[in-house]
C-alpha cells in the first residue's frame, strides 16, 4: 500500500470517526484521483488487496 488512512479519537462517537474519514479521503482523492477498475475494484500494489 501507498497510503494508509487512519481516523482515531477519544470517546464512543464512532459517526464522527467516520466522517473525519471519509472527509479526508475525498480531500486527498480531489488532488490525487486513485486508480479504479471496474472489475477489480480500487488498484493497489499487492495483489490481495484487490476487489470488494
Amino acid at each position: 500500500d501507498h497510503l494508509r488512512i487512519i481516523s482515531m479519537q477519544m470517546g464512543g462517537d464512532l459517526g464522527a470517526v467516520y466522517r473525519r474519514l471519509v472527509a479526508a479521503v475525498n480531500d486527498i482523492e480531489k488532488r490525487i484521483p486513485f486508480s479504479h477498475n471496474d472489475r477489480l475494484g480500487f488498484l493497489t500494489f499487492c495483489p490481495t488487496n484487490l476487489g470488494t
